[in-house]
């Protein structure tokens, strides 16, 4: 049962609050605007993979969360 007394039917796995804060947390720590002695090219090679890995992750269940590209 749900929390209003109702047969529950459906579970769709996904991304919690705490997870979805703690992302935005971490890519706050990487301080981005201030990465001005770095090319686009370096921050890729720097932080695709951890991106690629979040959305490998998260976006298992629930990839309509991440753009197609």
């Amino acid at each position: 049962m749900n929390r209003w007394g109702k047969t529950f039917v459906n579970f769709s796995p996904g991304i919690s609050n705490r997870a979805t804060k703690a992302i935005r947390q971490t890519m706050r720590d990487w301080q981005l605007d201030r990465r001005i002695d770095k090319r686009i090219n370096d921050l890729a090679k720097i932080f695709n993979p951890i991106l690629r890995g979040w959305m490998n992750y998260y976006g298992r269940y629930h990839n309509r969360h991440f753009p197609e590209h």
